[in-house]
């Protein structure tokens, strides 16, 4: 298990009839329940390799354009919307729902302690960087919104290090 096999996680859960169910949009989809562990398997391996290119490309982008490359965001996800259909054809809506608590906590369960613990500091330091940049830059705009991201991004990292410890 490593750490894209965790993010991975957080869009499947096992609906109350023992089976595997995948939300290829978390909290603000359908979910579909998949008919064998084959299957399963492969959608898992898809949504891995997907999140590891995206985050490449995200990255990629952001270094080469900055923040003109939030344009490219559509682009970037019109492969995501291909790949769930394909993914999900013939595949049966599942009438349960995964909450937000569900897809974390799995999530956490999936990370390494260290991960989650380096995590949580790199957030927590973004953080405090966005607010120094925001009282001497004063650009308001890109510090607000990384005050905002990693300040979001700290308080999910510590709720899932409390997750994992009650888990265990």
């Amino acid at each position: 298990m490593g750490y894209f096999d965790a993010l991975a996680s957080s869009c499947f859960k096992h609906t109350k009839s023992g089976k595997p169910a995948f939300y290829p949009w978390g909290k603000f989809g359908k979910g579909y329940e998949i008919d064998t562990e084959t299957r399963h398997h492969e959608i898992k391996q898809g949504v891995i390799r997907y999140t590891m290119a995206l985050i490449a490309v995200t990255i990629a982008v952001g270094v080469a354009l900055k923040w003109q490359g939030l344009i490219l965001i559509p682009i970037v996800v019109l492969p995501y919307i291909f790949l769930v259909r394909k993914w999900t054809k013939g595949l049966q809506v599942t009438t349960e729902k995964l909450t937000f608590r569900e897809s974390y906590e799995t999530q956490a369960k999936r990370h390494h302690p260290a991960v989650l613990w380096v995590m949580l500091v790199a957030s927590l330091l973004l953080t405090v960087s966005s607010a120094l940049a925001l009282s001497i830059e004063g650009h308001l705009v890109f510090e607000i919104l990384g005050l905002t991201l990693f300040g979001f991004c700290t308080l999910v990292c510590a709720w899932m290090l409390i997750a994992r410890r009650r888990g265990s």
